[in-house]
């Protein structure tokens, strides 16, 4: 973690059948900073990301680091301390447990978000080899696809609760971002109800696609599944010129019936990244999940590193003044903003429920 640029994040997910849903992101060293941020603190930007969704559109909105003193992680990287949040991965050999009590202040609010964010489900054994880099440079780890777990919080007197299914994985790099040869990275999870697929599609700087298809049942075993076909439909061009398609078709080796996939508007929308719910169908089976799109060389450009700032609470340095705008709940951001000018609310400390 000495590296600018170099990562270890983990991610989990919860998506209910409304459209409701939560991104649970906790970071050492988390690629998506302005370039002066990571050439600073290269081995001090640890932190956490959680946004919330309701109704099929962006609810809460939050991204901080936290300075080293107020950053903890166990040998086993199974607990984690984040300013006043606490992160704690357990279980049985067969069985993953996430537990997060996460306590978040946001700039300009009265009072911090406050949430519990659970998830259980089948641990993950051996993944299949998929061409992994022999230099180790870019680890994916599958650690629980096909899980159970709820959400439930409060920013003021605003509350949320929901249920779903649940996902959670890491990817690590000793290796920057956009030095690890990836031009386009498409990643969905898709839940149905008897079993989960995750799809994995990069494109290299020679625009040569490597498409991964993964299933997984009620045992958590891990299957490696060939895409035999793929077809993008409706294409769209975004506000910042990048082209995608809305639905997309694809077929998998020894399943005659296509899985067809429907992306929601953007949740959450840069240069570089978009983030949609899913509606997918196989035959009469319906599934929901999250899809992702990271465009790696777009991070580096030089008029967005001032606006990614307007989005992060950094420790270490000034934090933009537009930050209550994007920051905590969609709605009463001016009120936030102009609030912002004053003193800000102490937090209190909470310890985890059901800590041993």
């Amino acid at each position: 973690m000495q590296t600018p640029g170099a990562f270890t994040w983990w991610y989990a997910d919860l998506v209910d059948e409304q459209g409701n849903g939560a991104v649970l992101i906790w970071f050492f060293g988390l690629p998506f900073f302005p370039q002066k941020s990571l050439q600073r603190v290269p081995n001090h930007l640890a932190g956490l990301t959680l946004s919330v969704y309701r109704n099929g559109a962006l609810d809460s909105y939050a991204f901080q680091t936290y300075a080293p003193e107020h950053t903890f992680v166990n040998a086993q990287q199974t607990e984690w301390t984040l300013g006043s949040s606490f992160i704690r991965l357990d279980g049985p050999k067969e069985q993953l447990n996430l537990q997060a009590a996460l306590e978040v202040p946001i700039a300009g609010a009265k009072a911090p978000l406050i949430a519990n964010f659970s998830v259980s489900g089948v641990r993950v054994g051996q993944v299949p080899t998929v061409g992994a880099d022999p230099h180790c440079t870019h680890v994916w780890s599958p650690m629980m696809l096909k899980g159970k777990g709820q959400v439930a919080g409060h920013y003021g007197e605003e509350k949320f609760s929901f249920q779903g299914s649940a996902y959670l994985d890491r990817n690590q790099s000793a290796v920057p971002l956009h030095d690890l040869g990836i031009s386009d990275w498409h990643w969905a999870r898709i839940a149905f109800q008897d079993r989960t697929l995750v799809l994995y599609f990069l494109q290299d700087e020679e625009q040569v696609w490597v498409q991964h298809a993964f299933e997984t049942g009620s045992d958590g075993v891990l299957h490696l599944r060939k895409v035999t076909a793929f077809q993008q439909q409706e294409p769209k061009k975004d506000r910042y010129g990048i082209r995608w398609s809305r639905r997309m078709i694809f077929k998998l080796e020894n399943c005659q019936t296509p899985v067809e996939v429907q992306l929601s508007d953007a949740l959450e929308h840069s240069p570089f990244y978009m983030r949609h719910m899913v509606h997918a169908a196989i035959g009469d089976e319906i599934g929901r999940g999250v899809y992702e799109r990271l465009l790696p060389n777009q991070i580096r450009l030089k008029w967005m590193q001032p606006l990614m700032a307007m989005r992060i609470n950094e420790w270490h340095r000034s934090k933009s003044m537009w930050l209550p705008l994007f920051e905590g709940p969609s709605r009463d951001r001016w009120s936030r903003l102009f609030r912002s000018w004053g003193p800000q609310p102490k937090t209190r400390n909470r310890r985890m429920e059901n800590a041993s």
